[in-house]
């Protein structure tokens, strides 16, 4: 399957007041066009900011390193007119709608406002294609949704809304950043319906960011984990939910509680999670490692080729797992 992006050796700095701070490092990963690859890890991982920055949407002073590839275009460091053209072709849904819908205009006017004004699509026409699209996302009586505000909706609309918006420009890659994160249960397995079903209809390729393993089994078709600014493991989804590689991923594994009846007490792992500039050398994982040995201490270890995918680990294949959960 060919990239549809394509992201090598992406670097991340952002000022600080003691100087610049790397907040990524090395992440390596690519999405097939129609493809789903989901993105986990704990909070501080940088999930969110390599979503911002294919997106292009980062901090002033902010400094990127590496390639990002969309459609055979180099997007780090590209000019403003070649961002705005990628743009148009990929869409975001964020995790709090209520913080990126203004709460002053309609929802009317915040779905066909890109239409109106970026492609030049008649109000008329720009509201029928909305019209649809909320039909498509389960939102019921469109019309009147059309002409309510952000607060006359319930988290659950508002995310189908911001869905919506999404997918009206026609993106060929959509980036869900947490989407169903403030949601309840059963909103969340509505949410991720509605965005599975249409992109298997019209092909799109997603990004989806989450804290949740079995969410990214359940709707991707690889996953990729992340741990202080790098990706240490990509795996098919389902592969790597029965038989990670990784020992931070094993270890968020067996963290997982049971769905089918009762179990010990769930696993801790060993000490806290760190920031990508907190990493000294070696292996970013290897103060919480139970297998970590002097190699690891000394040497960072690069995304290799192992079983059905990569991992970045020195002793990947050597490792006495187990069953993952009991």
């Amino acid at each position: 399957m060919s990239a549809l992006l394509d992201v090598r050796g992406l670097d991340l700095s952002l000022p600080s007041y003691d100087g610049e701070r790397p907040i990524l490092r090395q992440v390596t990963f690519s999405i097939g066009a129609g493809e789903s690859l989901g993105l986990v890890g704990e909070s501080g991982s940088g999930k969110s900011m390599t979503v911002r920055s294919i997106a292009g949407l980062l901090p002033r002073g902010a400094r990127v390193g590496g390639s990002i590839v969309f459609d055979g275009t180099e997007l780090a460091g590209c000019s403003a007119a070649v961002r705005r053209a990628s743009r148009s072709r990929m869409a975001l849904v964020f995790q709090d709608p209520r913080a990126h819908i203004n709460p002053v205009r309609s929802i009317g006017d915040f779905l066909t406002e890109a239409l109106r004004l970026n492609r030049k699509v008649p109000r008329r026409e720009a509201e029928a294609r909305a019209l649809r699209v909320l039909d498509d996302v389960g939102v019921s009586d469109p019309a009147r949704r059309l002409r309510q505000y952000p607060h006359e909706l319930s988290g659950g609309l508002l995310q189908r809304v911001m869905i919506a918006s999404a997918l009206l420009v026609e993106p060929e890659l959509l980036l869900a950043d947490e989407p169903t994160t403030a949601l309840d249960v059963t909103t969340q397995a509505d949410v991720m319906a509605i965005i599975d079903d249409l992109r298997r209809d019209l092909g799109l390729a997603l990004l989806f960011i989450t804290h949740d393993l079995d969410l990214a089994a359940a709707v991707c078709d690889r996953t990729a984990v992340m741990y202080a600014g790098e990706v240490i493991e990509v795996q098919p989804a389902e592969e790597l939910h029965e038989h990670p590689e990784h020992p931070y991923t094993q270890a968020l594994t067996a963290a997982r509680p049971s769905l089918t009846g009762t179990s010990p007490r769930l696993p801790v792992t060993p000490g806290r999670p760190i920031a990508a500039f907190q990493v000294a050398g070696g292996c970013p994982f290897e103060p919480r490692c139970a297998f970590a040995t002097d190699r690891c201490r000394e040497e960072r270890p690069s995304l290799h080729e192992h079983g059905h995918g990569v991992v970045a680990c020195h002793h990947a294949g050597a490792l006495d797992r187990g069953p993952v959960r009991a």
